[in-house]
């Protein structure tokens, strides 16, 4: 069977994830691949299957999600973002999938409709639409945004599977929740403390991070999101991302510093690392994942770093450590035979 795999461009968690998912079904069926930014430099190989159209982006500013800016970005970019459901149709005539599987792009959800193929999603951002999680009265016109862009870029699906580290009661017959999607060398690592802190960052405007690091000298710190600029101090280091080096510093650190993003909370949360979590403002979804994290028990949700909030959540490791003791290792990739089996009762 063929299948045409969508995925967005921001950052690189929709890729890795995906790239598990994509591993599993190139054992039965032909998978072609269609994706933007460093999600395409991440799959692109010569002669490969994988073509890049333009998907939407979010703009950052003094680590805040600025929708003013995602939505001017959205208008720069237009012309690119309409020539990409050019670039579908020709696949969809070149390749004649049978099926769509989309991680969260929106011209896919259109241009399917137009050849008639059913399509399944696999992303963590349907949490939202599809279940009963629990949102403040305060962030409710922040969650409101983000489920109207959601609903605009998956209209409808035959299918709905939505990844997360926490179960809130589904609302859809047409959805389910399935474990973290963890790549196979996050799976096979071996986690040990060689005692740094692990810091990665979505967004590089987060300069109240950068400013407090060099005071905090008591610890190792190991930095990936601002590129490998040089340290003013020893115990800071910086490193430009790369996926073995990652994985090393991933596995044998004490405790992760970073956003909200869902694929590190999971990968994190998989290794038995406490996180300490620095949500994008007003990225809803980031904050819903931070706000179930310290739920849970497995690290801290925080608004801004501080040299208390970060001494306060050392202080509690053990406790975060002997919570995240309590996470269901097994539900990991527990999509796989989920979706075969759906994959079979839609083109069957």
């Amino acid at each position: 069977m063929k299948i045409l795999y969508t995925i967005a461009g921001e950052g690189l968690g929709h890729a890795t994830r995906s790239e598990a998912v994509i591993e599993h079904l190139k054992k039965r069926h032909e998978v072609i691949i269609a994706t933007d930014n460093k999600a395409f430099d991440y799959f692109y190989k010569p002669k490969a299957k994988v073509y890049r159209i333009k998907t939407a982006h979010l703009y950052y500013f003094q680590n805040t999600m600025s929708f003013l800016g995602s939505f001017l970005m959205f208008l720069l970019t237009l012309p690119w973002q309409i020539f990409s459901f050019f670039t579908l149709s020709r696949i969809f005539l070149k390749y004649k999938p049978e099926l769509v599987i989309n991680d969260f792009t929106y011209q896919v959800s259109y241009v399917r409709l137009l050849f008639g193929v059913p399509m399944v999603t696999l992303d963590n951002q349907h949490i939202l639409t599809k279940s009963r999680v629990k949102i403040e009265k305060r962030k409710y016109l922040d969650s409101l945004k983000v489920m109207l862009a959601i609903y605009f870029s998956v209209p409808w699906a035959s299918h709905y599977f939505i990844t997360s580290f926490f179960y809130p009661r589904i609302r859809s017959k047409r959805a389910t929740i399935v474990g973290p999607v963890l790549r196979k060398g996050v799976v096979t690592l071996k986690p040990k403390e060689l005692g740094h802190i692990l810091i990665y960052q979505t967004s590089r405007t987060n300069q109240e991070l950068l400013d407090l690091l060099p005071k905090l000298d008591g610890y190792q710190f190991i930095v990936y999101g601002f590129g490998s600029k040089r340290a003013s101090k020893k115990h800071i280091v910086f490193k430009e991302y790369n996926e073995k080096e990652f994985f090393k510093d991933l596995a044998g650190c004490r405790a992760v510093i970073t956003n909200g993003g869902f694929s590190l909370l999971s990968e994190a949360i998989y290794l038995g690392k406490p996180v300490l979590s620095l949500p994008v403002h007003k990225q809803f979804e980031q904050m819903l994942n931070a706000s179930y994290l310290q739920k849970l028990g497995y690290g801290v949700n925080a608004t801004h770093f501080s040299g208390e909030v970060f001494g306060q959540f050392m202080k509690n490791l053990k406790g975060y450590k002997k919570n995240l003791r309590t996470f269901d290792r097994k539900k990991v990739n527990n999509v796989f035979g989920y979706l075969d089996e759906v994959i079979k009762r839609l083109t069957s």
